[in-house]
């Protein structure tokens, strides 16, 4: 999980933001110019990236963050138990009213009331774009409502899994994006068939991410993003040479660790093997692409 924090150029200058959106998207153009070098860069070592220094308000003492509501009313209307909704019953007549309430003043005065300076709310599940439009101006208004407050807000972003039921309206040829299992199949959240996990190797996927994220800090008006679901174990062909290429470039004399003389056949390792060199190393990548990813 991770957040941004940024301010307009354009709009008056508000307690609940901490840099410029221009200083924002400027690192988020960055990154979209080097994701086209995913051959070389991202599967290169190199420092991190430069990161901000934490605002003051949230030192030791200070930060009061509570989270109100991460899922929209559609996720909670399909979900049940594969979705990773609690006891899986939050489906009954009832969740409508409690939905309104939880973004109603009432709550944002007792949060005020209570010193809440930071919460995350709902804002992208996986519907889409199109699918969440509704609600990611319900969570605009909820943020508009907190600011006066003196509440920040972040928004909630899911990484990984797509609902394909509405975003193959929006993107035909999703299965392109999507994480495969050591025979093929699409790999998704558990027994949420309907959630499919997508890849992080996938420029289109993370072009679409960036998106999102325009959305919620430039329109929205949001404080920052909470990632989650940031969980990536593919093994397609596209990720499987990328591994390769990895190997080749961090371990130019295998002999010496791997006993092999080079890596064009190496397979991703299909099972847990931590003795396993080639398994050591495929964790590494994993990490390695997230965090680039991410950043």
């Amino acid at each position: 999980m991770g957040t941004a924090k940024y301010q307009s150029d354009n709009s008056q200058a508000s307690p609940c933001c901490d840099i410029t959106r221009r200083h924002f998207l400027t690192g988020v153009a960055a990154a979209a110019a080097g994701s086209q070098l995913l051959d070389r860069e991202l599967l290169a070592a190199g420092p991190a990236a430069e990161t901000l220094a934490p605002p003051d308000w949230i030192a030791l003492g200070k930060l009061r963050w509570v989270w109100a509501l991460w899922e929209p009313l559609a996720m909670y209307r399909r979900g049940g138990y594969g979705a990773g909704i609690g006891d899986g019953r939050a489906t009954g007549h009832w969740v409508r009213r409690w939905y309104d309430r939880m973004h109603s003043d009432e709550i944002l005065d007792k949060l005020a009331d209570a010193g809440v300076n930071l919460m995350t709310t709902h804002f992208y599940k996986g519907f889409g774009l199109r699918g969440e439009a509704d609600e990611m101006d319900r969570a605009a208004d909820f943020t508009r409502r907190a600011h006066d407050r003196g509440i920040r807000v972040l928004g909630y972003h899911q990484f990984s899994t797509v609902i394909y039921e509405t975003m193959l309206d929006e993107v035909p040829n999703l299965r392109d994006w999507i994480q495969r299992a050591p025979d093929g199949s699409l790999q998704t959240y558990g027994s949420a068939t309907w959630r499919w996990k997508a890849c992080p190797i996938h420029d289109e996927f993370i072009a679409y991410l960036k998106r999102v994220v325009d959305r919620c800090l430039v329109d929205a008006g949001m404080d920052g993003v909470e990632y989650d679901g940031t969980d990536y174990e593919c093994y397609c062909a596209k990720c499987t040479a990328a591994f390769r290429r990895y190997l080749a470039e961090h371990h130019p004399k295998p002999r010496e660790r791997f006993g092999l003389p080079h890596f064009r056949h190496v397979e991703i390792p299909s099972r847990w093997a931590p003795k396993d060199p080639i398994w050591q190393e495929w964790i590494r990548f994993r990490i390695d692409l997230m965090g680039r990813r991410l950043r």
